[in-house]
């Protein structure tokens, strides 16, 4: 696996497991089941994605049938999560919608901490 997408996966570990210790501590269940399992999901399809692009460009003939399968895969996964979270409470569904957006949100906020950084880096030379 590459180097940045396994900082990606990393970080997203790290990520569930302080806000599974911060619902554990403040003792909120919406928290530390709700979003941590909404982050579960998150990085597990974040794997499947991965893996399925590697399938895509290893085979070039019916890509866009197995591409819908996996995308198919991947939303019923979210779906189903997203669904028993409703059923349990709608704040364990909201910590479950924002522990599946994890994954975007860290690769987002690395792209702009790597921006700022250059961006920063460029200002200090000049002078």
């Amino acid at each position: 696996m590459d180097k940045v997408l396994k900082n990606v996966i990393k970080k997203a570990v790290v990520v569930t497991l302080v806000l599974i210790i911060y619902g554990l501590i403040i003792k909120e269940p919406s928290i530390y089941f709700g979003m941590a399992s909404g982050c579960i999901i998150s990085i597990l399809n974040f794997y499947l994605l991965i893996n399925d692009t590697k399938k895509y460009i290893a085979i070039s003939n019916k890509v866009q049938r197995i591409a819908f399968a996996g995308y198919l895969k991947r939303y019923a996964i979210s779906g189903i999560l997203l669904f028993i979270m409703i059923k349990i409470g709608i704040d364990y569904f909201f910590g479950a919608v924002l522990g599946i957006l994890l994954v975007k949100f860290i690769i987002l906020f690395t792209q702009f901490y790597n921006i700022a950084k250059e961006r920063l880096k460029m200002i200090f030379n000049k002078r």
